[in-house]
């Protein structure tokens, strides 16, 4: 008899545009990891940071973040990941759907056309340090931190998608510019909800 694997169960129905206006579903077909009912790349971390589980996890995903971060498949969206850090990168694009970030997502003399963050969760903060970026989208996406627009390039930031969908930052913006000139890097889109 041949074993069956077992794949993730993550699950995602979503009506993000990204996909297609016919495909509102997602399912990861990915092998389950260890003694976990989901794929390395959608199993949480444990509340523990000192648990072998947190480490053995947190190496599996650090393995393969650059994979995750470059590849434009479906199928690391909704990835769980510890943090992510770009430094000295170039990327035409970065879609990071639904992703989970635990701490925060830094980028420092970054070169990125478009990243968008449609229904993301930061737990942390996001930090731009000397990076040039075309368009940031936040639609739907949950920032707990702060977002660091200090000393960076960035065209214009979208909070709202055509469909309604509002990011939040429940931290603050820090920027170092007039309010002014923050206004128009929004374009008359800061749609922010406080909380």
């Amino acid at each position: 008899m041949i074993p069956i694997k077992k794949t993730c169960r993550f699950y995602l129905k979503t009506d993000y545009p990204f996909f297609s206006l016919f495909d509102d579903e997602l399912v990861c077909f990915n092998e389950v990891w260890d003694d976990s009912d989901y794929c390395k790349i959608h199993t949480d971390f444990p509340d523990d940071e000192d648990s072998p589980i947190y480490n053995k996890l947190l190496n599996e995903k650090n393995k393969i973040i650059d994979e995750i971060i470059e590849n434009r498949d479906d199928e690391w969206i909704g990835a769980i990941l510890p943090e992510i850090n770009i430094e000295n990168k170039k990327f035409s694009n970065i879609k990071l759907p639904y992703f989970k970030i635990k701490k925060s997502i830094s980028f420092v003399n970054a070169e990125i056309g478009d990243l968008n963050l449609y229904g993301a969760v930061i737990e942390g903060d996001i930090k731009f340090n000397k990076s040039k970026i075309e368009n940031v989208y936040f639609d739907n996406a949950i920032i707990k931190g702060n977002l660091d627009l200090r000393d960076t390039d960035i065209n214009e930031i979208n909070f709202e998608s055509l469909f309604g969908d509002k990011g939040i930052i429940e931290g603050e913006i820090l920027f170092n510019g007039s309010e002014e000139e923050l206004n128009n890097l929004f374009k008359d889109n800061m749609i922010i909800e406080k909380k």
